[in-house]
This record gives structure tokens, sequence and C-alpha cells, in this order.
């Protein structure tokens, strides 16, 4: 689904006035206001694709936004700093010797199997174990096994599984975003802000997305 997400917030920025300034100030893009609404709408759009055995609250403390660059103004004369940047998912420390251990016992492999099966039906249950096998078991297949013995094999397999595992939850666990923050006439102290986020690689957002699913499912 190659579809951009998006999403307007508008909130309320209390900002000091400088002595005879005119207009709401420009806002930045690494600004913790900017931040904490596009890790609110990140978290949103995950649990509202699926993982839905997460809180907002609790999965939000485990976002940040790094990376944090002023991107291309797009054209049309929009007034907004347009920015990219990272949002990182924090994963629980024992979270990847919870995946280990499930893909390296069979009667985990199974147990996880018929949870899933359960939880999600007939069809998205055996759909979703099937995209977790094949995340975390990525190229263990190719592993040449003619002169090896099992023993080898065995522990071949297993550090190709801990690598994947690690990638995942360490490497790949930055969501690539966009976002516009326009300044809007205000009265006072008060300057209303508009910020507009989209999520830009959504191969590696529903990565995630599946992540955090299995997160939930084993807390």
């Amino acid at each position: 689904m190659n579809l951009i997400k998006f999403s307007s917030l508008v909130f309320l920025a209390l900002a000091l006035a400088a002595c005879g300034q005119k207009g709401p100030k420009m806002p930045d893009c690494s600004s913790p206001e900017a931040a904490k609404f596009v890790t609110s709408y990140v978290a949103d759009q995950i649990i509202g694709d699926g993982a839905n055995d997460e809180r907002a609250q609790d999965l939000i403390k485990r976002l940040t936004v790094t990376d944090i660059k002023t991107a291309p103004q797009s054209s049309g004369g929009s007034t907004g700093v347009r920015c990219n940047a990272n949002v990182a998912i924090a994963y629980p420390g024992d979270f990847g010797g919870k995946i280990f251990a499930i893909f390296t016992t069979p009667s985990l492999m199974n147990g996880l199997k018929d949870h899933l099966g359960i939880k999600y039906g007939a069809f998205y249950g055996p759909a979703t174990y099937k995209q977790l096998h094949k995340l975390f078991n990525a190229n263990i297949n190719q592993v040449e096994t003619t002169t090896l013995n099992n023993e080898q094999v065995r522990e071949i397999a297993n550090k190709t599984l801990q690598k994947n595992i690690d990638t995942v939850l360490t490497i790949d666990n930055k969501i690539d975003v966009t976002y516009t923050i326009s300044p809007a006439e205000g009265s006072g102290e008060n300057t209303a802000i508009s910020v507009k986020s989209q999520i830009n690689d959504i191969e590696n957002y529903d990565q995630n997305v599946l992540v955090s699913k299995l997160l939930g499912n084993l807390q």
C-alpha cells in the first residue's frame, strides 16, 4: 500500500514576544512542540494500522525524533517550514531475547502461530505469523549445508537469526517522516501553529507495525 499517510494537527505554543516584534515567530524543525505532535501522529498511525495492543501513551514514550533537517521547501508559496526526520522506536531490552527464543524453539513457534490464529482469525493470523517468520529468518535457508554437520548448521542459523533481530530492532527501527510547521496569526502571547506530518518509507513503516504487533502479543 504505497499511500502517503498524513495528518494535520493544530496546537497552541506559548511564545515569548520579543520587544517590538510583530507577527508569529517562524517555527523551528527541532522544536519540542513539533516533536511532541510528530511522535503522537506516528504512534496513532502504528496503533491504528494493527498494533492495537499498544497504548498510545506508552508507545509515545519509546519514540524519539532524530536526524532532524530542514527539507527543501515545496513549490506553491507555502509560508511554513518543511522538515525531514526519523522517528526512532526504542523496543524493550528483553524483546530481542524473546524473539530469539521463539524462533529457535518449535513449541514456542507453534504456540505463537496458534495464538495469532485465535486472535486475528483463520486468514490474518497465519498471514501475520508468515510475515514474522520471513522477517526474522531472512537468509537462513541460504546456508550451504552439504559440508556441515547439524550442529554447525544450527550455529550458523542462530547467528543469522540474531543478526536479523538486531537489524530489525536497532537499525530498521527508524521511520522516515516529513512534517511542515506553519505559523498562523495569533494574539497576545499565544501563537497558533499547524503541523502537517507524513510517513515516507511505507515499507519500513509497515515492518515496524508488524514488529509492534508482535511486541503487543508478547506482553
